[in-house]
């Protein structure tokens, strides 16, 4: 009986991810559709700037780095879950390395949704993007934004990834993005 629970429990949050990367994707390839009809407009109109097209041009390939980024990330965690799914499958797999495999697959859960939360958190900040990558024990942060972070701003995003993940302020790594 409890095999079953902990299958069932096991399943439900493989579904629970593969929906969150599903809705990661398509959230992803909307805000990609959003900034491609936005430089497609800009183009129509033909301003005579060009300062202002080149800073356009930056934005949209440092938007589709972000994507790129998420897109790799997600495709690397899948691939890892993957591989652990057909360890815990294997009916040869002895119950040691199926429990560990198994309980690698909850880390590997657990630190895509905190990902997530704290990538969403920075956002709420008022930052333009920001990316996470937690591996380890460590995060490493990479921020969007088109001014210098000053001291506090990075004091406060330390403050979110510690907070969300338990992470010590010294194992965080916040870089902005140039």
């Amino acid at each position: 009986m409890f095999l079953k629970k902990k299958s069932i429990a096991f399943w439900s949050l493989i579904i629970l991810i593969g929906v969150a990367a599903l809705l990661n994707y398509q959230y992803n390839i909307n805000s990609d559709m959003t900034a491609s009809n936005e430089i497609q407009t800009d183009q129509i109109k033909q301003t005579s700037n060009k300062e202002t097209k080149d800073t356009k041009a930056v934005t949209s390939t440092k938007e589709d780095s972000f994507v790129s980024y998420r897109l790799e990330r997600d495709k690397m965690r899948s691939e890892s879950v993957e591989t652990l799914k057909e360890i815990v499958e294997n009916e040869k797999t002895a119950n040691e390395t199926r429990d560990g495999a198994q309980k690698q697959m909850m880390e590997l859960l657990k630190e895509t949704e905190k990902e997530t939360i704290v990538e969403d958190l920075i956002k709420a900040k008022g930052f333009e993007d920001a990316l996470v990558f937690i591996d380890d024990g460590t995060a490493n942060v990479i921020i969007e934004s088109s001014k210098d972070m000053t001291p506090a701003e990075v004091a406060q995003i330390s403050d979110i990834v510690n907070r969300e993940t338990g992470i010590g302020i010294e194992k965080i790594k916040i870089m902005k993005r140039q």
